[in-house]
């Protein structure tokens, strides 16, 4: 069959295929939810980032989960559309994954959301498998055609086939009188799909040829491979430019990591998440875990992976394949180095760990991360909680330091540069600088610098720190004071260095304090959007997914988290979902308040009510904010005296 007959064939069946899917679907809008979500962009944005309605704390957590794995999906259907022809609409397959997933995350039977995230994450594991011989198809083959349009073909059945159950409300009620599985007809429908696609895997592996790429890419994805030798250099120690040489205080994390990866476990490759906000100190723990194996020669090789962007991901692949000296590595093909490399984790005997250092999403780092076929360890650090479950299996939070820890910190940076003496009788300054950072590793660690440069005490800085009354409630003095304490040279030529590699600097800097003043030609830079309240939201329902998972957890931390997404939509002007929030916030508050021991804790919180007061005035509902508001207002005057203004 020639191209053209084979477009023409493709073309045919797939508007076969849509025919019947759209067939199972009976409901006027559930047909029109298949026509409003047509590609990945929708599902992120409207499915993930915006939910509509409140859902549960399980539903929620099961939901973030399936933005990793639809990154394959994504060029899966690029693939799909681009490749088998033209007149090939791949809009129907999101379509019906998207209603699909309403439908569980609607569904009143526990477990069907997280069902069908493990049935994407299974789906787009093969995916992965099949574009890795894509990958070395140039240009592709017919067989690989037809791979590609028979596997998306099955899974879009497989969407529509799933929502149509879903959507059955007949048949579980008639499963749950007569006792019976209610999942049984959705587990059926999975295991007919996963067969086919398997069998489709199965009948593309055998007609790939064994050309050098093709071999690595086997071998890679093989679960027995094929005759290999390991030529690596051994032992090959992988680590930034030293600078634990003033370690502290963090123990307790590295023993944290040491027990995770040690536990016994049927998984040979583990893989572990350290998270936290920018400059607590999470590379810093990295490395000394990973210089704390080397030093005790527990690792046969430590590598390290710049995970900011996935230009520099691409990069530490193919340096990491020049220091281990792998057979057929080539200087500047990183595509061909990643595969060496990956192969290389797979397939060595020797131990190793792998750093994915300063990570901010799983895009960056998805086909650079091992598969679960391989016998290492793997640590990511990131500000980005999400990866602490996918890809690894785990995370651990690192937090900044209380003051007293941080001021420790301070002296303990400083005592090979100032007297005894002199830091004995600096102790205090040092509580009270740790405590205007909020006990930030990375900014008291600038600060000792500063005081190091210009020799003053610890006091100079706080008053210098102090006559800054714009930045009184942050860390914004500590980039300023440094910036002004480098001479003209060096500060032009970090301004350099910022320009090539800007994605560490923070956005505050570039923002101009007085508009007006900019010069010509840049005028456009202080009309600034205002786009970043989402972008908050779905930060704090990310922390609000951490909260609720961590064991032993705290309900009053939850109920604090639930509370400030209030606060969020009630910036954003959405005071119905506002007020959903505040309300779960009190729920779960009088939940932790009915905990025992009971000792003294209110039933209620008396800020969180005021805010409650707050939007029910907003909404017009005068009479219901003053009950709300009646309760609290005699706790609430207890408070320190700046409060007052909110109350009257």
């Amino acid at each position: 069959m020639d191209t053209r007959e084979l477009e023409q064939f493709f073309q045919t069946e797939w508007l076969s295929t849509v025919k019947e899917c759209q067939e199972k679907i009976k409901d006027r809008e559930d047909k029109r939810t298949v026509r409003s979500f047509r590609n990945y962009d929708d599902i992120v944005e409207h499915l993930i980032n915006d939910l509509h309605e409140p859902l549960s704390e399980v539903v929620l957590r099961d939901l973030s989960m399936i933005r990793p794995r639809l990154i394959e999906l994504r060029d899966f259907s690029d693939d799909f559309g681009r490749e088998l022809g033209p007149r090939l609409d791949p809009s129907p397959f999101w379509g019906l994954m998207g209603l699909m997933v309403i439908a569980a995350a609607q569904m009143q039977e526990q477990g069907a959301t997280h069902r069908v995230v493990q049935m994407l994450k299974k789906l787009s594991r093969d995916v992965e498998i099949l574009r890795g011989y894509c990958s070395n198809d140039e240009p592709r083959s017919n067989k690989l055609k037809e791979a590609i349009f028979e596997i998306f073909v099955i899974s879009t059945k497989l969407f529509a086939d799933v929502a149509e159950l879903l959507r059955d409300d007949d048949h579980f009620m008639r499963c749950n009188l007569a006792g019976q599985d209610v999942w049984k007809p959705l587990k059926n429908m999975i295991k007919v799909a996963t067969r086919d696609i398997e069998e489709s895997l199965k009948a593309m592996e055998r007609t790939v040829t064994l050309s050098s790429n093709k071999a690595w890419l086997y071998s890679l994805m093989s679960p027995s491979p094929r005759t290999w030798k390991d030529d690596a250099t051994l032992p090959c120690v992988m680590l930034p430019p030293a600078r634990n040489a003033k370690f502290f205080n963090r123990d307790e994390v590295i023993n944290r990591i040491e027990k995770h990866f040690n536990q016994p476990s049927c998984q040979a490759f583990r893989s572990l998440t350290l998270y936290g906000m920018a400059g607590v100190g999470k590379t810093h723990v990295a490395m000394k875990y990973a210089q704390t194996l080397s030093a005790a020669q527990k690792v046969s090789a430590v590598l390290w992976v710049e995970g900011e962007t996935e230009m520099k991901v691409k990069q530490s692949f193919t340096d990491i394949a020049r220091r281990l000296q792998l057979p057929n590595y080539v200087p500047h093909s990183h595509d061909d180095n990643r595969l060496l490399v990956l192969t290389w984790l797979q397939q060595t005997n020797a131990s190793w760990l792998i750093v994915y250092d300063n990570v901010d999403s799983f895009e960056v780092l998805h086909s650079h991360w091992p598969n679960s076929a391989a016998k290492g360890h793997a640590l990511i650090t990131t500000r980005n909680t999400t990866l602490a479950y996918e890809p690894a299996e785990t995370g651990i939070e690192v937090s900044a330091w209380d003051k007293e820890t941080g001021s420790h910190f301070l002296l303990h940076l400083l005592s090979g540069h100032i007297s005894a003496d002199m830091l004995a009788n600096e102790a205090k300054s040092a509580l009270e600088l740790s405590e205007r950072l909020s006990g930030h590793a990375l900014a008291l660690a600038r600060m000792g610098g500063v005081i190091h440069r210009r020799c003053w005490t610890i006091q100079e800085l706080v008053e210098v720190y102090d006559r800054q009354p714009e930045f009184k409630h942050g860390i914004g003095p500590v980039w300023q004071i440094s910036f002004e304490n480098l001479n003209t040279y060096s500060s032009s030529l970090l301004s350099i260095f910022a320009l090539c590699s800007a994605d560490k600097i923070p956005q505050g800097l570039l923002e101009p304090e007085m508009p007006e003043s900019l010069p010509k030609g840049l005028e456009w830079f202080a009309d600034r959007e205002n786009g970043y309240h989402q972008q908050g939201v779905d930060c704090l329902k990310r922390s609000l997914n951490i909260r609720v998972q961590e064991e032993n957890g705290d309900e009053m931390e939850v109920s604090w988290a639930e509370h400030n997404l209030g606060e969020a939509y009630v910036t954003m002007g959405e005071l119905d979902t506002a007020h959903y929030w505040f309300k779960r916030a009190a729920e779960t508050w009088k939940r932790w308040a009915m905990t025992e021991p009971r000792g003294d804790k209110p039933e209620a919180s008396p800020f969180q009510q005021m805010s409650m007061a707050t939007c029910l005035l907003y909404m017009g509902n005068i009479q219901e904010a003053r009950r709300a508001l009646e309760p609290p207002l005699g706790d609430y005057l207890k408070t320190a005296t700046e409060n007052w203004t909110n109350a009257a």
